[in-house]
């Protein structure tokens, strides 16, 4: 009997066995050091529900898994991704603790987030340490060991980003691409140990392309490259920001990419310390592209090494070569409210373009304390702006020789203005009219196409707006568009009108076109883009 008992057990170990061997292989087990209440958050998460994360792996497999996502304390293993894309939509994700990262030398991301809706924060006291030290040798990406860029935000559509603290990243912190209506607020880029013998290096805050609708407020930024740099995009705004150690608000290099259009560009009030340049656009030698309707405004400049205002196109390989190219245009660029001081050795305006590369450019009200007058390099300077800052006055204009031409842009824009508003409003161009020569309150309208992508812009006719200044470009309507409205259609104006405005003394200046039926009025707030307001604004424009 004992001998059948026998048996019988073998056999049924051995069809256990079996069985155990053809079954699925068991999840990864959590080190055993983790709570169990952790363990059960990392490997079994609430459906749609809150997870927190002590373990890197566990956030990115279960990920689709939780509508909110805390990071909490994570040790994201060395040559590993913090893997965080293609997020269910309006997925929430907290940093939360200190969040560290093994080294390893490859080209990274460290973390990655993608998905639309996505709400990405730092609680309180939260710190994403790159600990770029382990890295940093002078090189940056030019050589030297390999080193991981930091944090990509590609492919994010209508997401934000607010309160991240971040430390010493090994070259570039965030690289925005594919990304359309991302907002920025209140994130700290610390990298100044960098600083310590030139180690660090590339280590660029904001680098932007093929991105639309993208903006960035109240960011402190310390480091050894550019504050923000955008290759391309559309509808970029800087604003409030502080950023020292590095090489300023840039644009480019633009060119040598698959797409080289960077196009209504807007950098208002913020500081710029202690750089090797305060405003930047560069484009790359012998390449083509588009530069147009960048506006900047009330940036404040302090300890600038090499020039307050550079704007070149002679860039090959990295560095400026002397030689520009005029295959890139670079138009309609305001530079107005720049003050502050630069180095004694450092120039205090430099512009280098191609033969007819550059038109339609308006330098006003730049003050600068020390520095140098190298107006003797520059080149092909168009009319409206100059590298002498005594010629430049607080109106927009140049004294001097270049008065004659500020005066000739002038009349020109104003009889296109008078043209403009009496066309069809599918026409891309835009209109001002003054209601009165005393008052300085201007109407403003426009197609739609300045307003919204090229996929959209068919479905909305035109946009107006009455604005407290006239602005100095379309861009910056929006901004200076204070107690008015906007407003705009969801249909296409059955017609178009010109009428005079009673109060306007200056018949030259008040056709503008009729508002067509179907208008909503939402309020720009005196805001420039970004304000709650106008994000909202543009959303309901956009998706209607």
């Amino acid at each position: 009997m004992v001998g059948l008992n026998s048996a019988a057990s073998l056999l049924l170990l051995s069809a256990g066995a079996a069985l155990v061997s053809a079954a699925p292989a068991p999840a990864p087990t959590v080190a055993a050091k983790l709570s169990d209440a952790k363990r059960d958050a990392a490997l079994k998460p609430r459906s749609g529900g809150a997870c927190t994360f002590t373990d890197a792996d566990a956030a990115s497999a279960s990920k689709t898994d939780c509508a909110t996502i805390v990071l909490d304390n994570i040790a994201v293993p060395s040559g590993t991704t913090l893997d965080l894309t293609d997020l269910n939509d309006d997925t929430a994700v907290i940093f939360q603790g200190e969040t560290t990262f093994g080294y390893a030398e490859w080209d990274g991301p460290m973390i990655s987030i993608s998905g639309t809706g996505i709400a990405i924060s730092g609680a309180s006291g939260n710190s994403l340490n790159g600990d770029g030290s382990r890295w940093w040798d002078g090189e940056g990406g030019n050589g030297g060991v390999t080193k991981p860029k930091f944090f990509y935000l590609h492919d994010l559509t209508d997401s934000t980003v607010t309160g991240l603290n971040i430390l010493n990243t090994p070259v570039q912190c965030f690289s925005i691409d594919g990304s359309d209506g991302l907002t920025i607020s209140d994130v700290t880029i610390d990298d100044s140990d960098g600083d310590t013998d030139d180690l660090g290096h590339n280590t660029d805050a904001f680098d932007i392309g093929e991105s639309t609708y993208v903006t960035i407020t109240g960011a402190t930024v310390k480091n050894q490259d550019d504050c923000v740099a955008i290759n391309s995009g559309s509808y970029i705004t800087f604003t409030g920001g502080s950023c020292s150690g590095g090489h300023g608000l840039s644009i480019g290099s633009v060119g040598g990419r698959d797409d080289n259009t960077v196009e209504n560009i807007y950098f208002a009030d913020s500081t710029i310390s202690d750089s090797d340049n305060g405003i930047r656009i560069k484009t790359i030698y012998d390449e083509t592209g588009t530069v147009s309707n960048v506006t900047y405004t009330g940036i404040t400049l302090s300890g600038i090494n090499d020039y307050g205002i550079v704007i070149e196109q002679d860039y090959e390989n990295g560095s400026p070569t002397g030689t520009p190219s005029n295959g890139i245009t670079v138009s309609d660029v305001t530079i107005t409210d720049i003050s502050g001081s630069v180095g004694d050795d450092a120039a205090q305006i430099y512009i280098l373009c191609g033969d007819g590369s550059c038109t339609d450019w308006t330098f006003s009200s730049i003050t600068f304390t020390g520095g140098t007058d190298d107006s003797s390099d520059c080149e092909n300077v168009p009319s409206g702006a100059s590298c002498t800052i005594s010629d430049i006055s607080s109106s927009g204009t140049t004294s001097s020789s270049s008065s004659s031409n500020s005066t000739t842009s002038s009349t020109s824009s104003s009889s296109s203005s008078s043209s403009s508003s009496s066309s069809d409003s599918s026409d891309s161009s835009d209109s001002y009219s003054s209601s009165s020569p005393s008052s300085s309150a201007y109407s403003y309208s426009s197609s739609a196409a300045d307003f919204y992508p090229s996929s959209s812009a068919s479905s909305y006719s035109s946009v107006t707006a009455s604005l407290d200044s006239k602005p100095t470009s379309t861009f910056a309507t929006a901004y200076y568009a204070s107690s008015a409205t906007a407003t705009y259609s969801s249909s296409a104006p059955s017609s178009t009108s010109s009428s005079d405005d009673d109060s306007d003394d200056n018949d030259d200046d008040d056709e503008e076109s009729s508002q067509p039926s179907g208008f909503s009025s939402p309020d720009f707030g005196g805001q420039g883009f970004g304000n709650e307001n106008v994000a909202g604004w543009r959303s309901r424009g956009r998706r209607l």
